[in-house]
């Protein structure tokens, strides 16, 4: 495992740079739930246990960026 796929440092180093605490909370629970982190320049890639991928930014770029995450993670069979 490399150190941009280590869950724990992912998640300390997303809740550093991200501006949004609800995403921010809701990446940190998705990768407590099982989902693989992947640290990316602009986010954080995850991906579920079926194969897919979402993407969270450190920056949100319109107001839906929550529920639009909250919704694409729910697609991926993580309930948050």
């Amino acid at each position: 495992m490399s150190g941009d796929d280590d869950p724990q440092l992912v998640k300390k180093r997303f809740a550093r740079g991200c501006m949004n605490r609800d995403v921010r909370d809701a990446v940190s629970k998705a990768i407590d739930a099982g989902a693989r982190p992947r640290l990316t320049k602009k986010g954080v890639l995850l991906f579920g246990p079926n194969g897919e991928s979402t993407a969270a930014h450190y920056t949100a770029s319109d107001r839906h960026a929550y529920k639009n995450l909250l919704a694409q993670l729910k697609k991926m069979g993580f309930n948050l």
